[in-house]
């Protein structure tokens, strides 16, 4: 029979559970934030920018990327790198200035890239 100490998984570190929650609140600020800024665009001229619909998905992504660095797999790490590259580019492309839910990502990339061992 097994202990129940060496059945369950190890937890994960405290700097991955910040990266993940703080992936979670990155996702649906940047989510919130498409809403709010795409919402009257749509109303004015009747199209969404790309920069709304990539806010959007930068911030979908980033929710899974939380869910899967909770989980601690490897691929959310690799979601979180790719959603905060394409937000900042973005950014960049479109000359506008990035948003807090883009900042928070930042760190999320910086925590994960520290604990990028403990992924599996």
């Amino acid at each position: 029979m097994t202990s129940p100490e060496s059945s369950a998984p190890p937890r994960p570190s405290t700097k991955l559970l910040v990266a993940s929650t703080l992936a979670w609140l990155a996702g649906v600020l940047q989510v919130l934030i498409a809403v709010a800024v795409g919402w009257p665009r749509v109303a004015l001229h009747g199209r969404l920018p790309l920069l709304i619909i990539g806010e959007g998905l930068f911030g979908i992504l980033l929710c899974v990327a939380g869910y899967l660095l909770r989980k601690r797999r490897r691929a959310g790490g690799i979601v979180a790198t790719v959603a905060v590259a394409a937000s900042v580019t973005n950014h960049v492309l479109t000359g506008t200035l990035i948003s807090a839910g883009t900042g928070m990502a930042l760190v999320v990339l910086v925590l994960v890239l520290t604990t990028w061992g403990e992924l599996r």
